[in-house]
């Protein structure tokens, strides 16, 4: 929508109005109402920033503004998407259509994709619909990528014919997932997305062949979530296998895959053993490198943890873009038998928030798009909690596995703009958190009685991490007063067991942080999911990688003597490239302070 019709009274209004008007105060640009961020005239350029109370870093980059180069995979698509929304869609057409000529087999399931969007925006429905099909049948792109859409981008080409029997044949199946999450030592929850708005059930078994089964549900799928539901499994037996199979409408049609299986959490709060995966920036730079979820897979983690920037979207103005790049990576079949196996959890960076090193602001509903990138990101995760509240929403929460306590952060929804882009027009002692967040994690590490206790940040506590030059600031260097309370609070309060954990560079790091009068803090590090970009390696790190894609690796044995965490990065072949392990009793007020590592 690009204007909002005035009926006859209004304009008549705005005549008579017109002497008094002209005499008042210049217009003050403020936030738009957030109840209208999905509505929103989509168009560019963007806004100026800052905007009252948060901001875009003026060094930002906005990355669909040009054509891409043939290599910068995760733009192409979006490139295509950003000239269709400022109704170029010719142009769409012609670098689509150049792109497949010029770049054959390099990208093509993608670029059929963009290009049947393209058609179809154009009315080439008859095109758009032998453009689907080669998508399809030659070029291996998943059915679902065309139910999903964005589904009011394609809503010319659902009446076609070929639209309609690709829809008949997959009615019945899962658009995306199943995708599990909230693990616990009883029960799992179970998200789906679903072609239309159906009821769901999850029918959950002790045997492969699904015997005695039992079921839970209805939940509805409904299109004010975007066709997601989320069915609680409840009721079952700790560290146990279990095996699970979706059903979907009136006739329970069965959705079942060798992938569906699950084993419940350990007994909270006693001691366990277990390994849990993280790691971050996963832009989607080729399907070659989407392997990396199975070798994930093979290992059977308790736990994987997304640390942020688990799509690259850089369009917070956008749910069009936003759920495109969503749909891109939910799609892939590889992802899907990830999160089909182990638990998901997750929170967000920059390049999944705003863009990139932006600062959200301290208020709830400004900038005008918080709201719904944060309603876009629920859609499509299903985290324990979301926040303090529904009035004070966010991207944090904890959770539980044997005498672990895992506490994730948001560094990105309250963020206050410390000056570094504005020439030091900016907040003192900015926060990274918020008051609130802040306060809950305070609250949080002295009531816990974890033997580890693992700080989830998305972006480095250790200084040195993020190099020289400006971006440091992006990490805890730019919010050294807030860093030094928390830490300070681990001390005042004796908490022991603090393990520290990142993500945002390009690598797979471990630090250690020297602290005078208190144990020291160790930082496990990792976000090379699938990003072709790498940052170079350096000298603080006690154990580093960046030859391949790669991720943390953690495991924990606190059912020895001493309890231990081993950590290991491991590249995307499956080979371990280092590891350094620690002991509870390093992590204590008298703890020693040392470490063994490996390259």
């Amino acid at each position: 929508m690009r204007f909002i019709p005035y009926t006859l009274i209004s304009t008549l209004a705005c005549l008579l109005l017109a002497p008094l008007l002209s005499k008042a105060e210049p217009e003050v640009r403020r936030a738009i109402d957030p109840d209208d961020a999905w509505n929103f005239p989509y168009g560019y350029p963007f806004p100026e920033y800052p905007m009252a109370g948060g901001s875009h870093p003026g060094r930002s980059h906005d990355y669909m503004a040009r054509e891409p180069r043939p290599g910068d995979i995760k733009r192409l698509g979006q490139y295509v998407l950003r000239l269709l929304q400022t109704e170029r869609e010719a142009e769409a057409l012609e670098f689509a259509t150049r792109y497949l000529r010029e770049h054959p087999g390099r990208h093509d399931a993608e670029m059929l994709f963009v290009k049947t969007l393209a058609q179809t925006r154009l009315g080439a429905l008859d095109e758009a619909a032998e453009s689907m099909r080669k998508a399809i049948e030659e070029a291996d792109l998943p059915p679902a990528r065309f139910i999903a859409g964005p589904r009011r981008l394609f809503e010319p080409l659902h009446s076609h014919e070929a639209f309609q029997e690709l829809l008949a044949k997959h009615r019945n199946d899962l658009v995306h997932g199943p995708m599990l999450g909230r693990m616990t030592d009883s029960g799992v929850s179970v998200w789906v997305r679903t072609v239309d708005e159906t009821e769901v059930w999850v029918a959950v078994s002790r045997s492969p062949d699904m015997s005695n089964p039992k079921v839970f549900g209805p939940v509805s799928s409904r299109a004010g979530d975007d066709f997601t539901a989320e069915v609680d499994v409840v009721g079952l037996q700790a560290d146990t296998e279990y095996h699970y199979a979706v059903k979907l409408g009136e006739d329970r049609t069965v959705v079942r895959a060798a992938h569906q299986h699950f084993r419940t959490s350990p007994l909270a709060g006693k001691p366990a053993t277990f390994q849990v995966v993280f790691g971050g920036c996963a832009g989607f730079d080729g399907l070659e490198r989407e392997r990396i979820w199975d070798t994930i897979t093979d290992l059977d983690p308790s736990a994987v943890l997304m640390l942020g920037d688990n799509v690259y979207i850089d369009d917070p103005e956008s749910p069009d873009q936003q759920q495109y790049c969503y749909y891109q990576r939910y799609s892939v079949p590889s992802y899907r038998r990830m999160v089909g196996s182990s638990p998901i959890y997750a929170i967000w960076d920059d390049h999944d928030f705003g863009m990139d090193d932006s600062e959200g602001g301290p208020e709830v509903n400004i900038p005008y798009w918080k709201p719904m990138v944060f309603d876009i990101f629920k859609h499509n995760f299903v985290n324990p909690a979301y926040g303090a509240s529904p009035e004070r929403p966010g991207v944090w929460f904890d959770f539980h596995i044997g005498d672990v306590h895992f506490i994730m952060l948001d560094g990105r929804y309250y963020r206050e703009d410390g000056g570094r882009w504005s020439g030091g027009e900016g907040v003192e002692n900015p926060s990274m958190l918020g008051p609130h967040q802040l306060a809950w994690l305070k609250e949080t590490l002295t009531q816990s009685e974890a033997t580890f206790k693992v700080l989830v940040s998305p972006v480095p506590w250790k200084y040195a991490a993020k190099g020289e030059g400006i971006r440091k600031y992006d990490g805890w260097y730019g919010y050294r007063e807030e860093r030094d309370k928390i830490f300070s609070w681990i001390d005042a309060f004796d908490v022991s067991g603090v393990v520290l954990l990142s993500g945002d560079r390009h690598r797979s790091d471990a630090y250690r942080i020297e602290r005078e009068g208190a144990y020291d803090l160790y930082e496990f590090s990792s976000a090379q999911f699938t990003n072709i970009h790498t940052h170079g390696l350096i000298d603080v790190s006690l154990v580093g990688y960046n030859e391949k894609n790669s991720f943390g690796s953690l495991t924990f044995n606190t059912e020895s003597e001493d309890p231990s965490v081993l950590y290991e990065i491991i590249n995307v072949d499956g080979e371990v490239k280092g590891h350094l392990e620690l002991k509870s009793s390093q992590l204590r007020p008298s703890g020693l302070n040392g470490a063994h590592s490996s390259r």
